[in-house]
């Protein structure tokens, strides 16, 4: 990639975050589309089009997103932690549990895990 490849790949993570902060999920996944078409291994852009998709109820859509994300990035707590997350939401208890331990292994006492943990064991047990 050229310098100015990156540097556009920068400004529009701003703007896709920007999008996002605002409830725009449109345009951020417009931006997003953009940064993963010049740099499709970007780990940011997967996670944070997980997150519009989790926010739009797109729930295959954002565990699509999200297994790019902690694939490009296996130490992401919060591409681990969302992926339980809506696995949990859904009773997919085998699932939650493997994306809550690897969030354990990273970790263990992010506020985020913990509330994960909580999460999983209520729903799939302890």
């Amino acid at each position: 990639a050229t310098g100015s490849d990156s540097a556009g790949v920068a400004d529009a993570m701003d703007r896709a975050r920007g999008f996002f902060q605002a409830g725009r999920d449109r345009e951020a996944l417009d931006e997003l589309g953009r940064v993963l078409q010049v740099n499709p291994d970007n780990a940011e852009a997967h996670l944070l089009r997980g997150r519009v998709f989790e926010r739009t109820g797109e729930y295959d859509r954002a565990i699509e997103a999200l297994k790019a994300a902690t694939f490009w990035d296996p130490k992401s707590v919060a591409g681990h932690v969302l992926l339980g997350r809506i696995y949990a939401f859904r009773n997919d208890c085998g699932n939650a549990q493997s994306s809550l331990r690897k969030a354990l292994q990273i970790d263990p006492s992010a506020a985020d895990v913990q509330a994960l943990k909580r999460t999983v064991d209520t729903k799939c047990g302890g």
